[in-house]
């Protein structure tokens, strides 16, 4: 009598191990595809650099902006209101929580330790820089129905010392 409640109790160890291991492999798949196209997207925004005459440079924001939003579109397959297209990897909207950019004019001096406490980002900058952070929900079958994807990149002018 005791054997099918063993055998059941095993069975259902088993789903529920495999469900949990299923899940964790589909968060890490979004987040490396998310890092990857944030990685390239904040490296696209920082072609809105120019190095003036003085040795100095600026950082359009509406460019750099532009250029951001435009390679995550291209490289997560999004539409204008960065929604998923059809085909695309993503299982939701894309979300820019936060994008900033750190130029010679933004009041700082290179080099510096960049921290921000609300993303947990701290880096040393030997130039400058742009800040992107993007976020997504996945499916999530035990956290209720979406898990937050949540992934920050930078992409810095290094100058030489």
């Amino acid at each position: 009598m005791d054997k099918p409640f063993y055998l059941l109790a095993i069975l259902l160890m088993f789903v529920f191990c495999w469900l949990i291991q299923e899940e964790n492999q589909l968060w890490d798949q979004q987040r490396q595809l998310l890092k990857s196209a944030n990685n390239k997207a904040t490296h696209d925004a920082l072609y809105a650099a120019s190095e003036l005459n003085s040795g100095h440079v600026r950082i359009d924001p509406v460019t750099a902006s532009n250029l951001y939003i435009q390679s995550l579109q291209l490289n997560l397959g999004l539409d204008h209101m960065m929604q998923p297209k059809s085909g695309s990897p993503v299982y939701s909207g894309v979300r820019i929580v936060h994008f900033e950019i750190i130029d010679d004019f933004s009041g700082r001096s290179f080099p510096f330790i960049y921290e921000n406490s609300s993303f947990n980002i701290t880096k040393f900058l030997r130039g400058p820089a742009v800040v992107g952070v993007i976020e997504v929900d996945t499916p999530s079958i035990f956290r209720g129905s979406h898990s937050r994807v949540r992934v920050p990149a930078i992409y810095e002018y290094a100058r030489a010392s």
